[in-house]
């Protein structure tokens, strides 16, 4: 009956140019052979002088272009997943690594799953969580096979996905990829495989451990909405809904060439995101140390307030920065005026001392200038006194 309506909505839809299903298990996936985008890959290291680099054929399987997948929240059973979530040919053809991208919008928890089989196996398969907690964070997680204990990475990423509502068209869907090798799976956004990412979790131990046969090619979309126990919607057009769109899944490059010229950035999405995220646990612990020693229960605090609060904080911050250098240009400005009034005494002084100078060098000058005159006077009264000049018996003029 779930394929009849998924069926039913193909119809529907079509009429205007794109199909929307609200399965991928009902969605039509094509296989092909495609050259890998060439901003993905770096030129190679046998021609250093080149920026063309060498094309590199994989096989991909991808939804068609007019196809937009619109998937309601999922029941929680088997972590939410169910068989209707996965398509036989949605999978890596070579077990060596996949490459994922594709353009999602939605209201909160885009739901990504890559497993050994067209289904979830407990202990086995990989889910990946953007926009988990009511759009805040992005998880990527394994669940080990007690169904209890998991290994996962959790990011704090607020508002990571934005949702289609009545008056907005594809602008809302946002570029994500995410790629799985040799145990380490990554999640960023853009449509560039290892640029802009938002979290990484390392289970390459596991990996090294589970057969070929484990290896986790199928691919699963769902919608992980917090709400999904309430609002399960079979029909569609919930504003609950997750929609997938341009989804294509690339098989990671076999040959050594390819292996080498996958770019590989690890730009991290915001390194704050990650402080935040860490402060919130910091939080979470306090809370729980609070709560045992008044012996009450323990409750989350709410990621909602605290990312507010944050944001205030850091408004005020910035604020007080914005303030202190303010200051710090006041003082500044003070200091260059206090320095010039320095400089300016320092000159006046050294004028004065100048001054000084060259006035009693002039004075040596006339001295030295005048000082044969005098001689010659002195010489010519001796002379005007041995004639009796002086005596009256003459008159000299």
């Amino acid at each position: 009956p779930f394929q009849f309506l998924s069926i039913l909505k193909m119809v529907e839809s079509s009429m205007d140019g794109v199909t929307e299903v609200i399965s991928p298990s009902v969605a039509e996936f094509t296989s092909n052979e495609t050259t890998i985008p060439s901003n993905w890959i770096a030129p190679p290291q046998s021609q250093p002088d080149t920026n063309t680099p060498l094309p590199i054929q994989v096989k991909t399987t991808q939804i068609s272009a007019q196809t937009v997948l619109s998937i309601p929240p999922m029941i929680p059973r088997t972590n939410g997943w169910d068989e209707e979530h996965f398509h036989p040919t949605l999978k890596s053809q070579t077990r060596q690594g996949l490459i994922l991208t594709f353009s999602a919008s939605g209201k909160q928890c885009v739901a990504i799953s890559i497993s050994p089989q067209p289904r979830y196996v407990l202990g086995k398969t990989y889910a990946v969580h953007l926009g988990a907690l009511n759009n805040s964070k992005t998880v990527l997680r394994r669940h080990l096979p007690n169904g209890v204990n998991v290994i996962e990475t959790e990011v704090l990423t607020p508002q990571i996905v934005s949702q289609v509502s009545a008056t907005t068209t594809k602008d809302a869907f946002k570029k994500y990829w995410i790629m799985l090798r040799k145990g380490v799976l990554s999640v960023g956004l853009g449509s560039i495989p290892g640029k802009s990412i938002l979290g990484t979790l390392d289970d390459s131990l596991y990996d090294q451990l589970r057969s070929g046969m484990d290896a986790a090619i199928y691919i699963g979309l769902g919608n992980s909405a917090l709400e999904r126990s309430s609002k399960y919607n079979r029909g569609g057009n919930s504003l609950s809904d997750v929609k997938f769109a341009n989804v294509i899944l690339y098989d990671f490059p076999t040959t050594q060439m390819g292996k080498n010229a996958i770019q590989f950035h690890h730009e991290l999405y915001e390194d704050e995101q990650k402080a935040l995220y860490d402060e919130f646990k910091t939080e979470c612990e306090k809370a729980k140390k609070r709560a045992a020693k008044f012996g009450i229960e323990y409750v989350e605090p709410n990621i909602e307030r605290f990312l507010q609060r944050r944001r205030n904080d850091l408004e005020l911050l910035k604020l007080a920065q914005e303030g202190a250098e303010m200051e710090e240009d006041k003082q500044d400005d003070a200091a260059v005026h206090s320095e010039k009034q320095q400089m300016e005494q320092q000159m006046l002084s050294a004028l004065k001392v100048e001054h000084s100078k060259r006035k009693y060098q002039e004075e040596e000058e006339m001295q030295a200038e005048l000082e044969p005159l005098v001689v010659l006077e002195v010489k010519a009264m001796e002379a005007f006194d041995k004639i009796g000049g002086r005596s009256g018996k003459y008159r000299v003029d």
